[in-house]
């Protein structure tokens, strides 16, 4: 809500209360939601929602960011927020089908313009959507194959079914939250060819060689997802480690396996460059093996809604956190070498916690683009028709304050990728990072 200024609740009154609300309780993701995550085609329900059920589902988003949100200072305010929705309820009760409800519901979700405040829709109407095998990212600003089937890297979509990319990307923009502008470059061209499971795709395409030409390719489902980890000798004792996901304990345990002693290591490249998230302890569970002091994660605040005291028109409460500390792993060797970490605003959630403990940790650069500028804890909420809310309910910090959310963790060597270096098969950030480390190996 929009009853600012703040303050803080001392650190002493924030742990007791902590503490306090958090005995005998233990982390549990409930079944509902973890279908969102499961990679299963579910049935289209035997009837379309109601306007009533429409409405109580645009009303249970209304009303859990009205009071689970944790960036209202960065929007108009209270007002605002019930504006948009009285402005949305004759939109959704009177929308055409369940499919265009969703869509009103999204953007409806991406006016918080937050990354981990969104609406999903149900899994039977994302499951009806896929592309072609390939990866698309932006490079130079357009959108460029990076890999996949099909197209060599570094092409260039120029149309899509006729329709400049530029434009279909400010369309796919509209559906997207609004997090930082390195995010939206990235996640435009990422999304560019998704359509109608199985259909067709008309692409205009400049080749590395600079010819152009049409081609159709089937949206038959993306490149299947990278392993947790993967490693590659780079020579000179340097190794590249791709840290592709924090979302499972194999990505640290796979590390541990890979360098039980870090015998014959001189540098390590640590690449989380598309690694968009998971459980922050699995980064800690690396980082833990690469310091020998312990290092502190991003501070945390989290709104302590008291209605008397709104009653009394005081000021906003927020309950402060004291950064979490990582401590040296002291069951297996500690690497003490240097250290490089690549990032890209596809860097996102427990990654980007990873690198707010690297920079604190000073431990060596960052390497490459802004990150995503999104991170949290949220809050989910199932909605009618088996879609869900998330609201990001604690807002992060570099420990000292610095706000990253909604900015990105800039990186201590900027460095890109361009479109005549992937033709080439080359990688310049990596490189830029294996120059870094080099100089610093001698």
């Amino acid at each position: 809500m929009d009853s600012f200024p703040t303050k803080d609740l001392s650190p002493e009154i924030s742990r007791a209360l902590l503490d306090a609300c958090a005995e005998g309780e233990s982390l549990r993701i409930p079944d509902w939601l973890q279908a969102f995550f499961r990679d299963e085609p579910t049935p289209r329900p035997e009837r379309p929602l109601t306007p009533e059920e429409r409405i109580r589902g645009l009303a249970t988003v209304w009303a859990e960011a009205k009071y689970n949100f944790a960036y209202w200072d960065r929007l108009p305010g209270e007002a605002w927020w019930d504006e948009q929705f009285q402005a949305y309820i004759p939109l959704v009760a009177g929308a055409a089908s369940d499919e265009e409800y969703w869509r009103l519901m999204e953007s409806f979700g991406n006016l918080l313009r937050d990354g981990h405040t969104l609406v999903l829709p149900p899994p039977w109407l994302t499951g009806q959507e896929s592309e072609p095998p390939l990866r698309i990212i932006a490079v130079e600003g357009r959108p460029v194959v990076l890999e996949g089937e099909g197209l060599p890297p570094g092409t260039e979509i120029l149309a899509v079914d006729g329709r400049p990319a530029e434009e279909v990307r400010r369309e796919v923009a509209a559906s997207l939250p609004l997090i930082t502008d390195q995010y939206r470059e990235w996640g435009t061209a990422r999304r560019l060819l998704r359509g109608p499971a199985g259909t067709e795709v008309q692409v205009r395409v400049r080749l590395p060689d600079g010819s152009e030409q049409e081609v159709r390719l089937r949206r038959t489902g993306p490149l299947p997802p990278r392993p947790p980890l993967e490693v590659r000798d780079l020579g000179d004792g340097l190794f590249h480690v791709a840290v592709n996901t924090m979302f499972t304990d194999e990505t640290w345990q796979a590390f541990d396996r890979r360098f039980p002693d870090f015998a014959g290591v001189r540098g390590l490249i640590l690449d989380l460059r598309w690694n968009n998230g998971g459980n922050a302890q699995v980064g800690w569970q690396i980082l833990g093996r690469l310091i020998e002091r312990p290092t502190r994660a991003a501070a945390v605040r989290m709104r302590c809604y008291l209605p008397t005291y709104r009653a009394y028109g005081f000021s906003q409460r927020w309950l402060v956190a004291e950064p979490a500390v990582i401590e040296p792993r002291r069951d297996l060797p500690t690497f003490t070498g240097p250290v490089a970490v690549l990032s890209s605003p596809i860097t996102g959630s427990a990654a980007e916690d990873f690198l707010v403990a690297f920079r604190e940790s000073r431990r060596g650069p960052i390497v490459g683009g802004p990150s995503c500028g999104s991170t949290g804890q949220t809050l989910a909420v199932p909605l009618p028709g088996g879609g869900a809310f998330l609201v990001c309910t604690k807002r992060d910090t570099f420990p000292d304050g610095t706000p990253f959310v909604g900015y990105g963790i800039q990186p201590d060597i900027p460095a890109a990728l361009t479109i005549a270096g992937l033709a080439a098969g080359r990688d310049e950030v990596l490189e830029r990072a294996v120059e870094a480390l080099r100089t610093w190996v001698g």
